[in-house]
């Protein structure tokens, strides 16, 4: 039965593909089948030499690529299947690339304004091994008075225009030193609430001709609805041309409906007999 290990081959960056993990199992009879699972890309290098033990074999794979700073600290596993086993035997390995610092800063939302009481830059930094060093200053030299650097932070208390400049923040780890700029441009005053008044002034209209619009929809059709209504009862109750009393030929009578109006003239005759 194989023994089965995997480990990290920690690297630099390259340019050029190398191995960054390698699975090994040893003593096999028949030879173990190594494969990989990645999501990294790159491809395996895989040889056999004899083992310890006559008739066993020792097999060998290498998972190798590109090195970058993206593939630090991410998983690789190396997947091992021989007939003695059950079922498959799963090896992960964490990888291990080193890198100089990777800077840029944030903070700034080009809303700074003269006579603000305080703001906040960073300097953010990814790099393997860890930072050893921050230093802050500006295309022009040192940095302002007012402008104290606290490690990976700069701290202005307040703001004022000699902060109109481009920042530097400059990181050094074992492996050297990189840096990010920044270029600060502060305004008069402090941002006018008058447009955020707008905005909502506008939300609140636009929401006020919907609301109407809706209303005036609804009123509408029921509008409709109820003269519809009343169109239809006028005309089931109106009389028609062809409803009146008529003798027919055979001597039956035949009688309409009379509206009350027509009712309330009486035949002139009809009057003087009473």
């Amino acid at each position: 039965k194989p023994q089965n290990t995997a480990e990290v081959q920690k690297v630099q960056l390259t340019g050029e593909p190398v191995p960054v993990a390698r699975c090994v199992s040893t003593g096999g009879r028949p030879p173990a089948q190594i494969t990989w699972r990645s999501d990294l890309g790159g491809m395996p290098n895989t040889s056999q030499v004899p083992g310890f033990l006559s008739g066993t074999v020792t097999v060998t794979s290498l998972w190798i690529l590109v090195p970058s700073s993206q593939v630090d600290g991410k998983n690789v596993t190396c997947k091992v299947e021989h007939e003695s086993f059950e079922k498959p035997q799963l090896l992960t390995v964490n990888l291990t690339v080193y890198y100089p610092p990777e800077v840029s800063i944030s903070g700034y939302d080009n809303n700074w304004y003269l006579g603000q009481n305080e703001a906040i830059l960073t300097c953010d930094a990814r790099s393997n091994p860890e930072p050893t060093g921050y230093n802050w200053s500006t295309t022009m030299g040192p940095l302002p008075p007012f402008a104290v650097a606290q490690g990976a932070q700069l701290l202005i208390r307040p703001v004022d225009k000699p902060i109109n400049t481009t920042l530097i923040c400059n990181v050094t780890n074992a492996l050297g030193a990189r840096q990010a700029e920044l270029t600060v441009q502060v305004k008069e005053g402090p941002p006018s609430e008058h447009s955020g008044m707008s905005r909502n002034a506008i939300i609140f209209l636009v929401l006020g001709i919907l609301i109407f619009l809706i209303l005036l929809g609804i009123g509408i059709y029921f509008y409709w609805s109820r003269c519809s209504r009343e169109f239809l009862w006028h005309c089931h109750l109106c009389p028609s041309s062809t409803e009146h009393a008529s003798a027919s030929a055979n001597g039956h009578i035949s009688y309409s409906a009379v509206s009350r109006e027509n009712s309330s003239f009486q035949d002139p005759q009809t009057e003087g007999t009473r």
